[in-house]
């Protein structure tokens, strides 16, 4: 951001931020930090796809997240696509834990609010 360099396509896809509860904070702080800088970097009509593999922060808490993250950037995110992990990885829905990936593409609007 400092160099004012800015990309069309930004990846997030750190490896799990949180291998037990005690480390579920630091995990969304690591989250969103990410988050907060890839739209940082990404052009006005630009493509941020993000995701999570991580089980212990589930999909609300995640999307909760990227919200945040464009709140505080002052941008608006128009969901493309929102994709979890293939069939040979059945979400069991009693199992929170096995929706483990969460995958998202969003198109960067920077509206000023």
């Amino acid at each position: 951001d400092e160099a004012n360099v800015y990309f069309d396509f930004v990846i997030i896809d750190p490896p799990s931020l949180a291998k037990s509860r005690s480390s579920i904070k630091n995990a969304i702080r690591g989250y969103k930090e990410l988050n907060l800088r890839a739209m940082r970097t990404t052009k006005n009509n630009g493509l941020i796809a993000t995701a999570s593999c991580t089980q212990l922060v589930y999909d609300e808490e995640f999307k909760k997240i990227i919200f945040d993250a464009a709140k505080d950037n002052k941008i608006f995110l128009k969901q493309i696509f929102r994709g979890s992990q293939s069939p040979d990885h059945p979400v069991l829905y009693n199992i929170l834990e096995t929706e483990y990936l969460k995958f998202y593409i969003f198109e960067i609007e920077n509206f000023k609010f």
